[in-house]
């Protein structure tokens, strides 16, 4: 598999008029690279039984790390007593139903955005009846 990174190259410069000979038309400058967020592990549709816990991970690449986002059915998804939103130590970022309801069916698209841009995917979870 080959990997195309793209990246954006800001270049931010300080100029100190104490510090400029008249040669001198910058006097120091400092480079920051974005690098766009590509999904590398995405999760599969899934179907789940009501009362299960569930959980929909993802791995995603970036510079600086990108901020991720889950949206249901085009609404942000916030971590609160059914549902947590975690990143672990090795990068995985994860959707997880504690329980999973006959609500959460539905649509789910994950935005992973950093200064260089962003990624996402969808997903459709189908909650079923125990």
């Amino acid at each position: 598999m080959h990997l195309l990174l793209k990246s954006v190259l800001f270049c931010f410069v300080d100029r100190k008029s104490e510090e400029r000979d008249e040669d001198d038309d910058i006097t120091s400058a400092t480079a920051e690279i974005f690098v766009k967020p590509i999904f590398h592990k995405t999760p599969t549709n899934l179907e789940v039984a009501e009362g299960q816990t569930t959980r929909l991970d993802s791995i995603v690449i970036g510079r600086p790390n990108p901020e991720v986002s889950w949206y249901h059915n085009g609404m942000q998804v916030y971590s609160d007593r059914t549902h947590k939103i975690v990143i672990n130590q090795d990068g995985v970022s994860s959707l997880i139903f504690q329980p999973v309801n006959l609500s959460d069916s539905g649509s789910y698209r994950c935005i992973a955005s950093n200064g260089g841009g962003e990624d996402s995917f969808e997903v459709f979870v189908n909650v079923t009846r125990k």
